[in-house]
C-alpha cells in the first residue's frame, strides 16, 4: 500500500474512532473554484470526491470548501448569505446551501431565442 493511501486509510480510522479530534487532510492540495476553467457541477463533483476521500465529517465541508476559495469567491458568498430572507454569515451555512448560491451565480443558463 503507498504511503499516501496509507495516510488516507489512517485518517479515516481516526475519524471513525475519535468523534473530537478533526480529520488530517495533508498531503493532497484541492484548488479554488475557477469559472472560466471549469463548471460549478464538475467542480462540486470532484470536491465532494476529494471531502470522501479524506473522511471530511459532513459538517465540516462547507469549512473545507469556503477555506479553499478565493477572496472573491468568498466575498460573493458573503454577500449573497446577508442577503437571503434569514441572513446568515458564510461558515454558517451548509455546503447544499453553498451549491445553490454558486449553482445561481455560475451554472450556465440557457437562452432561447425563437424565430417568429
Amino acid at each position: 500500500m503507498s504511503d499516501e493511501i496509507s495516510k488516507i486509510v489512517i485518517g479515516c480510522l481516526k475519524t471513525s474512532f475519535s468523534s473530537t479530534d478533526p480529520p488530517e487532510v495533508t498531503g493532497t492540495k484541492f484548488s479554488s473554484f475557477c469559472p472560466s476553467e471549469e463548471t460549478w457541477e464538475s467542480y462540486s463533483s470532484r470536491f465532494a470526491n476529494f471531502c470522501k476521500a479524506r473522511c471530511i465529517r459532513d459538517h465540516q465541508v462547507s469549512l473545507v470548501y469556503l477555506t479553499i476559495q478565493t477572496k472573491e469567491i468568498y466575498t460573493m458568498i458573503k454577500v449573497v448569505a446577508s442577503q437571503l430572507s434569514t441572513p446568515k454569515e458564510p461558515d454558517s451555512l451548509s455546503f447544499h446551501e453553498i451549491g445553490e448560491i454558486m449553482k445561481e451565480n455560475f451554472d450556465a443558463k440557457n437562452f432561447i431565442i425563437r424565430e417568429r
